[in-house]
């Protein structure tokens, strides 16, 4: 499938601010200079609240380096800069100064370019299974039904008559009743026959 994209060109734009100093550091153990984000923000001066980053420095050596003036100084970008009068030999602070690098970012020109992305739909591979076949025998079993009296096999009943010396007689054939599905029977009848053989006078 296609779907648009609304793409934004933008650009960051940086500039430093100028060098704040809102306080001074006085005599006292308790005193030091403040320059924090707070106590700028309190006194007015429109600073950003995330600043990309932070330079810091003495008022009266602004050629030195932090770290070259051997004071126990925090600048940190989050915070501004603190510096307590306890923690420095002669127990008292420099006068500090901080600047701050803010960041925006604003659009490259009024009108944004489309761009088109496709999206490539790959079938996902089956995922293999097992199916089971249960075969089940069903055994139907036909009772058949009761025979009624009409449908009741009759057995031919096969007399034979003996003369002595005069004829032969012929045994009467085996009578077979078939029975057929859903109680339909049919019934075979037999007829015998007797031969007989006379003599001619003497």
């Amino acid at each position: 499938t296609t779907t648009p994209v609304t793409t934004v060109c933008v650009k960051k734009i940086c500039e430093w601010s100028k060098w704040y100093d809102s306080t001074q550091p006085e005599n006292g153990t308790d005193s030091g200079d403040y320059e924090t984000l707070e106590n700028l923000s309190n006194k007015g001066y429109s600073i950003c609240k995330t600043p990309s980053s932070i330079e810091c420095r003495a008022k009266d050596h602004p050629e030195k380096l932090l770290q070259n003036l051997n004071q126990t100084v925090r600048c940190t970008q989050n915070t501004g800069l603190i510096c307590n009068n306890k923690d420095q030999q002669n127990k008292i602070c420099y006068n500090y100064q901080i600047k701050l690098l803010c960041c925006s970012y604003i659009p490259c020109a009024e009108t944004p370019t489309t761009t088109t992305v496709t999206k490539s739909t790959i079938p996902e591979e089956p995922t293999p299974f097992t199916k089971t076949i249960n075969t089940i025998q069903t055994i139907i079993k036909t009772t058949p039904r009761k025979e009624t009296q009409e449908q009741r096999t009759n057995m031919p009943k096969t007399s034979t008559t003996t003369r002595p010396s005069l004829g032969t007689t012929t045994p009467a054939p085996t009578t077979t009743a078939s029975t057929l599905p859903e109680s339909t029977w049919s019934t075979t009848r037999s007829t015998t026959s007797i031969s007989q053989t006379t003599a001619p006078p003497t």
